[in-house]
């Protein structure tokens, strides 16, 4: 069964939740090859934490404050971690924000779910 996937995190001043996000995707029944989590110059443990949790950082230095969210610069960010996940034998891609908490199936019933409906991406 073609099952493995990746998760990558657009993160930036996420020190309250990364580590939680990180954490409730590694204890998925189908748990991800990798986590990449590309840490968007924060000012605060974002990228510590999210590597004490065992993912893999990549951070960016940009001068602006403002947040990448709602703005064409997210996709740069994500891109950056497309980059990293392309090289790895996976099968499906996940993007997750830095907050997010999951059931402990949900990566499971999504992937099957594609599976089953035959499709190749899902927003």
């Amino acid at each position: 069964m073609n099952m493995k996937y990746g998760v990558i995190i657009p993160a930036r001043n996420e020190e309250a939740y990364i580590g939680m996000s990180v954490l409730s995707l590694k204890r998925q029944v189908l748990k991800p090859l990798v986590i990449v989590v590309i840490d968007d110059s924060s000012s605060d443990r974002t990228a510590l934490i999210a590597e004490k949790m065992g993912a893999l950082v990549v951070k960016l230095k940009r001068k602006s404050k403002v947040s990448a969210t709602g703005t064409p610069y997210l996709a740069y960010v994500i891109n950056k971690g497309l980059e990293i996940v392309e090289k790895l034998p996976l099968n499906y891609v996940m993007i997750s924000g830095g907050d997010c908490l999951y059931p402990k199936d949900y990566t499971y019933s999504l992937i099957n779910k594609m599976r089953k409906e035959n499709v190749v991406i899902a927003s």
